[in-house]
């Protein structure tokens, strides 16, 4: 079980050096995740990274993450 918390540590990695292997291991679970991971992770994404900042691995995660979620209506 992925407890938010847990999410939470794991994604500030993507503030660190691990940045690149953190967006490599959500691609790889993106297919185990569920809906609320999916939506945690897509608005870390898209709603807390200025748009400028947005960079190929940014866009290939929420690629990953679209094809698994089940969250159609808000955007995903």
């Amino acid at each position: 079980m992925l407890s938010d918390e847990l999410l939470s540590k794991f994604w500030a990695l993507t503030k660190t050096d691990m940045r690149l292997e953190t967006y490599k291991i959500v691609a790889a679970c993106s297919f185990s995740f569920k809906q609320p991971h999916l939506s945690f992770i897509f608005d870390q994404v898209s709603v807390h990274t200025p748009l400028e900042k947005l960079d190929m691995e940014d866009f290939n995660c929420l690629s990953e993450l679209g094809k698994y979620s089940q969250d159609r209506e808000k955007g995903f």
